[in-house]
C-alpha cells in the first residue's frame, strides 16, 4: 500500500537529516527526487539562505507532448502569489501619494451601497472587507456593476475571510487612481524596479514558452483554464519564474520597491497570527517571521515563503494541479535549520 504523501516526505527528511555526510543541498535534492520519482511533484524549485542560492532545480516537462523540460527560466502561472505583488503595487502608489490605505471604496465607486462603500483599502489588503465574492467566469466582467450590487458577509474590519474579489478591487482602484492598466502598472512599479525580466500578466495571447498545466504530476492530462484570466487581475493572473520571484525577495530587503517604513507596514501582522499585507504569517520555532503565499489554478500549484529574520527563501512552482507543495516547503524548511 502506498504511504500517505506527508508521512513519506517525513520519513525522507528524517533519513536525510540522519545522514550528516550530506550537505543541505544534497538533502533537499534527495527529498525532491523522491517526490518526483513517486509522481508527487513536477516543476521548479529555488531555495536560498542569507542571500545565497543553495538549491535550484527543475523536474518534469513544461510541455510533455513536445518533450520540453521544465527549467529555472520556465514561466509558470503563480495564481494567488499574485496577491503579494498587488500589495507591493498598492503600497508603492501609497508612497507616491496616489492613494491612501484608509481610502474607502466609495471614493472610487460612488454608486456602491453604503456598507460596501465603507470598505477601506486596508480592509481589502488584509481580507477583512467582509465582501461576498463578486468575480465570475463571464467574459468582459464589469467590476463597477458587480460592486454596485455587492453584499457583505460581515461589517468591514470585524473578521478575516480570504477574498479573491478584494484583490480584484485593489487592481481596479489602482487603475482608477492612476488611469493606467494593471499590466502596465505592475510592469513599471514592480517588475522593472525589481529587475523581474521574465514576469508578466497572463492573457489569451500568453507567451509561447508559458508552461502547460496538467491534472497530475504524471502529466497524462492537460488542464485548460475555464474562465477569462483577466477576471482575476490583482488576485491571480501573474506569471513568473523561480529566478524572478527570488529577485522580488531580494528587492524587498532593500528600498528598490518600498521604503523601510513601508516594508515594515507590509510585514506587520494586521490580522494577528494570520495576515499582513499580501502575505499569510506563520510561526516557526516560536518566531512569527515566515511570510508565505500559495496559489492554485486549474493545472498549476505554487508556494512561496520568506523567513525574514533568518533571510531564508523557498519557492516551488508546479504545473500539476493540487500538488502538496506546503508539505514540501515545510520539509525543506526543516533541512534549512540544520548545519552543513
Amino acid at each position: 500500500m502506498k504511504k500517505p504523501v506527508s508521512l513519506m516526505l517525513l520519513l525522507i527528511v528524517v533519513a536525510c537529516n540522519n545522514n550528516p555526510g550530506k550537505t543541505r543541498s544534497e538533502r533537499i535534492d534527495q527529498l525532491l527526487k523522491e517526490a518526483f520519482d513517486d509522481k508527487e511533484f513536477i516543476g521548479s524549485v529555488l531555495v536560498a539562505d542569507k542571500g545565497r542560492i543553495i538549491y535550484k532545480k527543475s523536474f518534469g516537462y513544461a510541455d510533455q507532448q513536445k518533450e520540453i523540460q521544465n527549467t529555472d527560466s520556465t514561466k509558470f502561472p503563480i495564481a494567488s502569489i499574485s496577491k503579494p505583488i498587488t500589495a507591493v503595487l498598492i503600497l508603492r502608489l501609497a508612497e507616491k501619494g496616489v492613494l491612501k490605505s484608509d481610502d474607502t471604496i466609495s471614493k472610487y465607486f460612488p454608486k456602491a451601497p453604503s456598507g460596501i462603500g465603507a470598505i477601506s483599502i486596508h480592509n481589502l489588503l488584509t481580507h477583512t472587507s467582509g465582501i461576498n465574492e463578486v468575480i465570475n467566469k463571464e467574459p468582459n466582467m464589469d467590476v463597477t456593476s458587480l460592486v454596485e450590487h455587492a453584499t457583505l458577509r460581515f461589517p468591514p474590519g470585524f473578521d478575516f475571510e480570504y477574498s479573491n474579489s478584494g484583490y480584484v478591487l485593489l487592481k481596479e482602484i489602482a487603475e482608477i487612481a492612476t488611469q493606467r492598466e494593471y499590466a502596465e502598472l505592475v510592469q513599471t512599479e514592480v517588475f522593472n524596479p525589481a529587475s523581474m525580466t521574465s514576469s508578466g500578466i497572463m492573457r489569451r495571447s500568453t507567451p509561447d514558452d508559458l508552461v502547460k498545466g496538467y491534472q497530475e504530476a504524471t502529466q497524462a492530462q492537460i488542464v485548460h483554464l475555464d474562465f477569462p484570466i483577466e477576471n482575476v487581475d490583482g488576485a491571480g493572473s501573474v506569471y513568473s519564474t523561480v529566478e524572478d520571484l527570488y529577485k522580488l525577495d531580494r528587492a524587498l530587503y532593500t528600498e528598490q520597491l518600498l521604503s523601510k517604513e513601508m516594508t515594515q507596514r507590509m510585514l506587520n501582522q494586521h490580522v494577528s497570527k494570520e495576515y499582513s499585507y499580501g502575505w499569510f504569517v506563520r510561526e516557526r520555532g516560536g518566531i512569527w517571521d515566515v511570510y508565505w503565499a500559495k496559489g492554485d489554478l486549474p493545472g498549476f500549484t505554487s508556494f512561496i515563503s520568506r523567513r525574514v529574520q533568518k533571510d531564508q527563501f523557498i519557492i516551488l512552482l508546479s504545473n500539476a494541479q493540487n500538488a502538496a507543495l506546503s508539505d514540501l516547503e515545510n520539509d525543506i524548511a526543516v533541512i534549512l535549520k540544520t548545519q552543513e
